[in-house]
């Protein structure tokens, strides 16, 4: 008679057998997390990398063309002073990332009040809003324009072009000299403009912008910042806080700084626009401190890379902590186009 051989796999096999699943399962879950991981990272260095580049486009852009038309306020006979602003109004604050204010004229539509205008008004008196050459009409609907005086200047929207000789204007300024600097924004900003806001007298230049910009850095709710732009502050001291009025274009800014060449070749980093008089600005140097948000999705740590960042501006190098967060350190100049004298 044959015997069966009923013998089947062993308790000690099973639980080598078992031992060896689990830890070839363990293996392939921490390759996937790694490779998620990894997956993850790249991904958000590539969106910090084109933030960069995309950043660098705008304030490009917008510093080359900075000042156009606005620099014939460096004519003394235009306004018996030198003018609060002419193109660029630099930040400049210790604790925070600098920011800047950037406009650009429209050489076709430049005149001068005839009657005097109070801060809050909704109509502007003009000798023209006309075009000299043609007699077309200049101005239109949604137009921005620069009510400019010795001592300040008041940014408006147009409402309504009246007749050849009115502006309808809206109420609520896009922006008046001295708004940041009373502003609840916790002192990161100061302008440090006589107020813009009052009586611009009869005589006060007018000019038509092709931008009004603000460029100011943000702390957002969860301790990240963004690089905010305004372009109308519609009167509120507290646009920086609305993320209406202060749109996020860059986010996880470390620092931004920015430090200023001068004709002469000397580099300056202001302390606000009193440090630009009688001075001309030939190129504008951006140093820029990105990082990733990785910490968001990998929770705080204190191990990691440490990064030792460099001089920026007017801020020294320093050791940020050590943490899992990647940097992306970019240096540019920018040259300007106008030459602007600043103040």
């Amino acid at each position: 008679m044959r015997k069966n051989n009923c013998d089947g796999f062993s308790l000690v096999e099973m639980l080598i057998a078992t031992t060896l699943t689990l830890v070839i399962g363990v293996v392939i879950v921490m390759l996937l997390i790694t490779s998620q991981r990894s997956s993850l990272t790249e991904s958000m260095k590539q969106e910090m990398n084109q933030g960069g580049r995309a950043l660098q486009q705008v304030l490009g852009d917008s510093f080359k063309s900075s000042g156009s038309v606005l620099n014939i306020l460096d004519i003394p006979s235009l306004l018996g002073s030198r003018p609060i602003f002419n193109g660029i109004y630099p930040f400049n604050n210790i604790n925070y990332a600098d920011g800047v204010i950037l406009a650009s004229g429209d050489p076709n539509a430049v005149t001068r009040t005839t009657d005097s205008f109070v801060y809050g008004g909704d109509k502007l008196s003009v000798l023209t809003t006309l075009l000299p050459a043609t007699g077309a009409t200049a101005w239109a609907v949604n137009d921005i324009g620069m009510l400019i005086r010795a001592d300040g200047y008041y940014v408006f929207r147009v409402t309504k072009v009246e007749d050849s000789l009115t502006l309808k204007v809206r109420t609520e300024p896009i922006y008046y000299s001295g708004l940041i600097k009373n502003a609840g924004t916790d002192n990161h900003f100061d302008d440090g403009c006589t107020l813009g806001s009052g009586a611009y007298p009869s005589n006060s230049l007018v000019i038509r912008l092709d931008y009004f910009y603000i460029f100011l850095a943000r702390d957002e709710a969860d301790g990240s910042r963004s690089l905010t732009l305004t372009t109308d502050t519609q009167g509120d001291p507290n646009f920086l806080k609305d993320s209406n009025l202060a749109i996020p274009i860059i986010p996880n800014i470390e620092d931004i700084q920015f430090s200023y060449l001068l004709k002469d070749g000397t580099v300056v980093n202001p302390a606000d626009n009193n440090d630009f008089l009688d001075k001309r600005v030939s190129a504008v140097r951006v140093f820029v401190l990105y990082k990733t948000e990785e910490q968001k999705f990998k929770g705080v740590s204190t191990t990691g890379i440490v990064y030792n960042k460099p001089v920026m501006g007017d801020r020294p190098a320093t050791t940020l902590p050590a943490g899992l967060f990647n940097y992306n350190f970019n240096e540019y100049e920018i040259y300007l186009r106008n030459g602007n004298t600043l103040y």
